[in-house]
């Protein structure tokens, strides 16, 4: 029998950044193009997450931004780490902070800066309290095991706990104990997790990724920014080679952003719009060539099938 090509989806890591998939999944549903699958990495893994338990981008928009601009998100106080622009590796994502609360002192009695509690409860406002399994759209998060040193797809179980584990930043937020593993955020190893939504059966990937450029830089003042920049140029590198396998790769024009400037969740979210529009041909002509390819194997098969039967 003839079977449509499976689209796929790959979100990745980003922070505030990830907000751009929002809008993706806009276009992609005003378009009707159907998504088969959703495999996130860290912020990919909660937007993810989001929309595979109730496929409705303005809904997952709305209750995005409800929950940026109520007091609670507020609290958290993010701007203050809104520093430092040109460096957004997983390390730099905590140095200025570091800098600023002498917390190195501590690091040794220590395993982050903030309890996976907090995160919980940011948590429990976006999504709901359910189970993998649940969802309308088989979904995974993406999360790297300290204990093996490789990828973990988590295809079943607590939602929350799934989202917290692919995004618990490393020195930031606290690894997280899952049966034999100990896993924290998804990018250490997948940033965009293109790998994981071939896993679930996709036939087309789509990959969004919202990492920041790696920039021409010159001057490096101190041991914490060459550190920083070689974790870039690793994530980088890593990215690149995986990207690779997808089919169509989105990249909005969101690097300029600051993994925690959510204050600017509209101009992300539009960019997400300018660049799923811009590469809407491509993706169509993908998912096209895809289902010839497919009716072209079946009426090969049908044909050979007569052939053998004739003989």
């Amino acid at each position: 029998m003839f079977k449509k090509p499976k689209i796929g989806l790959a979100l990745g890591g980003g922070g505030a950044r990830g907000m751009a998939h929002i809008g993706v999944l806009k276009i992609l549903e005003q378009e009707k193009i159907p998504i088969d699958y959703i495999a996130g990495t860290s912020a990919g893994a909660l937007i993810g997450a989001m929309y595979a338990l109730n496929p409705n981008a303005r809904d997952v928009e709305r209750r995005m931004l409800d929950y940026i601009n109520s007091p609670d998100f507020k609290k958290i106080r993010l701007e203050q780490i809104v520093k430092g622009k040109d460096t957004d590796s997983l390390f730099s994502h905590v140095v200025t902070f570091l800098k600023e609360r002498v917390i190195i002192n501590l690091a040794p009695s220590r395993t982050s800066i903030v309890s996976n509690k907090k995160l919980k409860g940011i948590f429990d406002g976006l999504i709901d309290n359910t189970i993998i399994e649940n969802t309308k759209i088989p979904f995974c998060a993406v999360a790297s095991d300290l204990i093996s040193g490789k990828e973990t797809v988590i295809k079943s179980g607590d939602m929350i706990t799934a989202i917290i584990s692919s995004g618990s930043i490393p020195g930031f937020l606290p690894p997280v104990s899952m049966s034999d593993y100990y896993l924290l955020d998804g990018s250490v190893i997948q940033n965009v997790p293109v790998q994981a939504v071939l896993q679930l059966g996709a036939d087309v990937v789509i990959a969004i990724d919202v990492s920041q450029k790696l920039e021409i830089k010159l001057e490096f003042d101190n041991i914490l920014e060459i550190m920083s920049r070689t974790g870039q140029m690793t994530s980088k590198a890593l990215t690149e080679l995986q990207l690779k396998q997808a089919d169509i790769v989105l990249k909005p024009k969101v690097g300029q952003y600051h993994w925690a400037e959510f204050s600017q969740i509209n101009v992300i979210i539009k960019e997400g719009i300018k660049e799923a529009e811009r590469l809407l041909p491509q993706i169509k002509k993908k998912i096209t060539r895809k289902r010839f390819k497919e009716l072209f194997r079946l009426k090969r098969n049908q044909a050979l099938s007569k052939l053998i039967v004739t003989n």
